[in-house]
């Protein structure tokens, strides 16, 4: 249930529908809201797939993509009559279908004549999967090319497309883009998905067109989660959910104060639809009965979610009514937590090197037998300092910046640093891989490795400058000379108390020493001076970017 991969989420096309009669059904009070809803009603019956719904823009129509057999269509639902009538039909793919304000479809098109996925599939057919826009009869071409464009929405003004797209990158990654819908030549990355990103999809909008949703999966072992930023500034950004729980699939409410989405987390008997009040970041898994429930979409006046459900063996659309209301929500005012000072600094002291703290002084370092007389005599290779109270840093926010120079690689992994607990003697590090990439790592609360590393390798002889952070959400953030290395790892709660000694250009017992020098070294509490602390959920919601 955990990873949701992009390219499974789009050639599977695993989504879902909802609907009720009543608000009798289930009422649940949470410290922030209170959701009650009613009873699903099935909307689509017959055979084949039915999934990726979307509401009309006056509430009377759902058009939804349905597969059967290996082929996709879009149709679209009356719910004045319950007559399910083809919109884009016959030889090519058509799924992902999104509504404009003046009551066209744009749609995700494969032009690949009477092959079908199946078929595709098989002889590893490489054809695009491009966005069209059916009105009034006539078919435009938005984007065109042999990537995958995908879960088009549209903005509540109804002049901008956001997209996921594999356009510019490599592997199975996908970014997100915008176009406008005057001009649809004018489309822009907004988020791209780097070498060590798995994906971003399911781009949602604010009503008021301020803050941007979207689904995004980092490394093979995480979870999808569900993402924020203010759309103007999409390269600061705040997860939503927690790393332990996958989610994806986001939607908001037409009065912008409620979130429902896609989601599994312990304890979970299938997938579900959650509602999250996005300030105070509570959720409620609702009650849409057995299998999987997913793709959630709200009705134009907000009292049904729509979303498709497997119960019977094939993906169905559903409804549900549900009345959401928000309760005492009171913004989290969590600060990003700034430097507090540096614990520890390396120096020179009569070419030898120390740890200087401003209030406790400075430690003197234990060189390594065996150690050339001519690179000890510079103070910085290899070298240990016994530490004690002021890097027990809890599960709170700490960082650590190495400057160094790899005069070679070799065929193990070599330490720049690395701290040793009494709980676990690699506890945090910054080291070298054979391939030459750069890790920095924590622990989670069992000791298990959660680790990022850099989009480039590192050439020999090359210096750079590392910097590694480890926020108190668990996360694990790397930079590289500066350059945010697009990669976060969440879990990362291992309790940093009990602190046994700091070494650089080796490991904790002079193993997997560096075939180079560590010319600069600090760690402290917080974020380091430079690195622009990440957006939290308080700042999105208080509608301020400081």
């Amino acid at each position: 249930m955990k990873n949701c991969h992009v390219a499974t989420l789009f050639l599977a096309c695993i989504m879902l529908s909802g609907g009720c009669a009543g608000l009798s059904r289930d009422k649940v009070v949470g410290s922030h809201f209170s959701v009650v809803t009613g009873r699903p009603v099935q909307l689509t019956f017959g055979d084949g797939n039915d999934s990726e719904a979307a509401w009309s823009c006056d509430g009377g129509r759902i058009a939804f993509q349905r597969e059967l057999q290996g082929d996709l269509d879009v149709k679209v639902l009356s719910l004045a009559d319950k007559k399910i009538t083809p919109l884009v039909a016959g030889a090519g793919l058509a799924c992902y279908p999104a509504w404009t304000l003046d009551g066209a479809i744009i749609y995700v098109c494969s032009e690949r004549g009477e092959t079908t996925a199946v078929e595709m599939h098989a002889n590893e057919m490489k054809l695009g999967f491009n966005l069209r826009m059916l009105k009034d009869g006539r078919t435009s071409v938005l984007t065109d090319g042999l990537w995958r464009d995908y879960t088009p929405s549209v903005s509540s003004d109804g002049r901008s497309l956001y997209y996921a797209s594999s356009r510019d990158c490599t592997g199975n990654n996908s970014s997100l883009w915008r176009l406008s819908l005057d001009n649809p030549s004018d489309a822009a990355c907004i988020i791209s998905g780097g070498p060590n990103s798995e994906g971003f999809a399911q781009p949602s909008l604010s009503p008021d067109g301020r803050i941007l949703l979207w689904g995004e999966i980092n490394g093979l072992f995480s979870n999808w989660q569900i993402c924020a930023a203010f759309e103007n500034n999409t390269q600061r950004s705040v997860k939503l959910t927690p790393p332990a729980m996958s989610a994806y699939a986001p939607s908001w409410s037409p009065d912008g104060k409620f979130i429902a989405f896609t989601g599994f987390r312990s304890g979970d008997s299938a997938w579900k639809i959650y509602v999250m009040e996005p300030r105070s970041g509570e959720m409620f898994a609702l009650n849409t009965g057995m299998g999987n429930s997913r793709t959630p979409k709200w009705s134009p006046d907000g009292k049904s979610i729509l979303y498709e459900n497997n119960a019977t063996g094939e993906y169905k659309l559903y409804r549900l009514l549900i009345d959401c209301s928000p309760i005492n929500v009171a913004l989290d005012n969590e600060r990003p937590q700034e430097s507090n000072g540096v614990a520890f600094r390396l120096k020179m002291d009569n070419q030898k090197a120390v740890l200087v703290n401003s209030e406790k002084g400075s430690i003197a370092g234990v060189y390594s037998a065996g150690v050339d007389p001519s690179r000890a005599a510079k103070g910085t290779m290899p070298v240990a300092f016994e530490v004690s109270e002021e890097i027990d840093y809890g599960q709170g926010s700490f960082y650590v910046q190495v400057k160094f120079r790899v005069d070679s690689l070799a065929e193990d992994t070599r330490i720049v640093a690395v701290g040793s607990y009494k709980q676990n003697s690699l506890a945090w590090q910054v080291f070298v891989h054979p391939d030459g990439t750069l890790y920095f790592n924590s622990r989670d609360r069992d000791g298990s490795f959660i680790g990022v590393k850099s989009i480039k390798p590192l050439r020999s002889g090359e210096t750079v400058t590392v910097t590694g952070v480890r926020d108190s959400h668990g996360y694990v953030r790397m930079w590289v000379n500066g350059v945010d290395q697009n990669q976060t790892q969440g879990g990362a709660g291992f309790d940093y108390v009990e602190p046994l000694k700091i070494s650089l250009g080796q490991q904790f017992n002079g193993g997997q020493r560096l075939a180079g020098e560590v010319l600069e070294f600090e760690t402290g509490r917080g974020w380091p001076p430079g690195i622009q602390p990440p957006l939290t959920r308080s700042m999105l919601f208080n509608e301020t970017e400081n």
